[in-house]
C-alpha cells in the first residue's frame, strides 16, 4: 500500500488521502498564509537584487504601489501626445564636399575619403575599403575636412594609388627606360 521513498515522503495516494480528508476552507487559508510567505521571501530577494543594480528605492516603492494600485499616472502620457506646432527649422548650409574630405557613410558608420565631387545626380565617389563607392551626398555627413586634414599644397591623388603606381608615374615622366618597359608590360604592348 505505500511505496519506499526517500526521506520517508509518502507517495501521491497517501496525500491525496489526506489532502481529501482535510476541508477546504483550512486548504484555502492554508495557501494564503503560504503566498503571503513567498511573497515576502520574494520582496526581500527583489530588495537585495535592486540594490546590487543600483536601483533606488524610490523606484522601487513607486513600481510596488503600481503594482497595488494600478494607479497610473496617464496625464504626462497624455501631454506627450498634444500635437505641437512644428517650429520651422532654418534650412542648413549644405556643405559642398571636396576631393579628400574625410567622410562617415551613415547607412554603414564607417569613415571614407572623397574621391570625386558631387555630380548632377548628388552622387560623391568615395573611397571605403579599397573600393570606390558611387553615394548620394545626404548619407555622408562631414568628418573632417582635406583642409584640416593635409598640409597646403599636398597631392590628394596620394591618397588614392599605390605607391608603386606613383613610382611608375615618375618613372614614366623621367623617360626611365625601366619604368617605359614596365608601363608596355603591364599594357601588353
Amino acid at each position: 500500500m505505500y511505496k519506499n521513498l526517500k526521506n520517508n515522503i509518502p507517495s501521491h495516494g497517501t496525500l491525496q488521502r489526506v489532502i481529501g480528508i482535510i476541508e477546504y476552507n483550512i486548504i484555502q487559508q492554508i495557501q494564503i498564509i503560504w503566498n503571503k510567505y513567498v511573497s515576502q521571501k520574494e520582496n526581500k530577494i527583489v530588495a537585495i537584487i535592486s540594490k546590487k543594480m543600483g536601483i533606488s528605492d524610490s523606484i522601487i516603492e513607486k513600481s510596488k504601489k503600481y503594482i497595488e494600485t494600478k494607479d497610473y499616472n496617464y496625464k504626462t502620457l497624455n501631454d506627450s501626445k498634444i500635437s505641437r506646432k512644428k517650429v520651422e527649422e532654418v534650412e542648413k548650409e549644405q556643405y559642398i564636399y571636396k576631393q579628400g574630405d574625410k567622410v562617415l557613410l551613415l547607412d554603414k558608420k564607417l569613415s571614407g575619403i572623397v574621391y570625386k565631387e558631387v555630380d548632377r545626380f548628388n552622387n560623391l565617389t568615395v573611397l571605403f575599403n579599397n573600393e570606390y563607392l558611387e553615394i548620394n551626398y545626404n548619407r555622408l555627413k562631414i568628418e573632417f575636412t582635406a583642409k584640416e586634414l593635409y598640409p597646403e599644397g599636398y597631392d590628394l591623388n596620394q591618397l588614392f594609388s599605390t605607391f608603386k603606381e606613383r613610382k611608375l608615374e615618375k618613372d614614366i615622366e623621367r623617360g626611365s627606360k625601366k619604368g617605359i618597359k614596365k608601363f608596355r608590360k603591364q599594357e601588353g604592348l
